[in-house]
């Protein structure tokens, strides 16, 4: 067997990340070392629902360690790169036009790339214009925020999500960007109108925990939704506008305030449901027929027989 045929076994002899000069043997080498726990100059290829690509994971001062990344990115440009990102604070500001400058000279080698920015303690998403441009997901935390504005109408944008942001804002530009199908919206209580959200009919994914909706009637046209984590909106008392998502397949609702769960009957592809907490709750009824259901979690509620439970998995057999 060739020394360079078994190369992986080498690259696990080391902990976390390969030697460069080991990874730089060849491309197998180099593939073997990004699969490793910490890659190769900070570069892992990962196979994800985007197929085969490379991560590159910073924050915005590292950048110091960008020329030579991107002589090492320039050197395999098979795969689709994404940059991850992550500023913090108003400091992480004067690190833009550098990233800027980065974009610009990947594009010239050539190197399809986007980016992921997570952003926190800022106030405007203004001066990230340029970078938002090549951005497929942006994570908002801990942000004061009067406006999503700079968001809309972006092309690549499939994933957004924010966590205990501040100040009073719409998501509606958001309804603008063609490729959305991943929101998340956590703990915002300023956010507005999260119903809007409804309207993006790509939508897959949708967590919208501790926020004040009272149901969830404004899914009911998102056809392609596969998860939903409505946990810990305390006003939430019905579940019935998910009835019918046939590819719906998780379900979180715990601390919620519903008293049924009947409605989920029809939604076929279910197969996990956690609904913890729920204290309003009494019955499991409705979860009979759904063949596919795999975990159940009604821990601290007021229900008292599984017997639906033993219906469904009757209907399995």
């Amino acid at each position: 067997m060739s020394l360079f045929q078994n190369i992986s076994q080498y690259t696990e002899y080391f902990g976390k990340s390969s030697p460069l000069a080991l990874a730089a043997v060849n491309s197998h080498a180099r593939e073997c070392g990004e699969r490793h726990q910490k890659g190769v100059l900070g570069c892992n290829v990962i196979s994800d629902d985007y197929g085969v690509r490379r991560i590159l994971k910073v924050n915005s001062p590292d950048i110091a360690c960008l020329e030579r990344t991107q002589w090492w990115i320039e050197r395999q440009r098979e795969c689709p790169l994404l940059v991850s990102v992550s500023f913090d604070d108003a400091g992480s500001l004067e690190d833009i036009t550098t990233w800027e400058r980065f974009s610009g000279r990947l594009s010239e080698g050539d190197v399809e790339h986007a980016f992921a920015l997570t952003m926190e303690h800022l106030e405007s998403l203004l001066p990230f214009t340029v970078l938002l441009k090549r951005s497929e997901a942006i994570v908002l935390h801990i942000c004061a925020l009067t406006t999503l504005e700079a968001l809309g109408g972006l092309e690549l944008l499939t994933k957004v999500e924010l966590s205990y942001c501040e100040g009073s804002f719409n998501v509606d530009p958001l309804l603008t960007c063609p490729n959305l199908t991943v929101v998340s919206v956590v703990s915002s209580h300023g956010v507005t109108s999260v119903e809007v959200l409804g309207k993006l009919r790509n939508l897959r994914e949708i967590t919208l925990r501790d926020c004040d909706i009272t149901n969830v009637d404004f899914l009911k046209g998102c056809s392609k939704l596969e998860y939903a984590d409505v946990s810990d909106c305390e006003t939430l008392t019905s579940l019935t506008g998910l009835r019918g998502l046939g590819k719906l397949k998780t379900l979180y609702a715990c601390g919620a305030a519903i008293e049924s769960i009947e409605h989920l009957s029809e939604c076929v592809e279910l197969e996990t449901i956690d609904v913890r907490g729920c204290v309003n709750l009494t019955s499991l009824a409705g979860l009979g027929g759904l063949k596919g259901l795999r975990t159940v979690d009604a821990s601290h509620t007021s229900i008292e027989s599984i017997e639906h439970l033993a219906d469904a998995w009757r209907s399995r057999q």
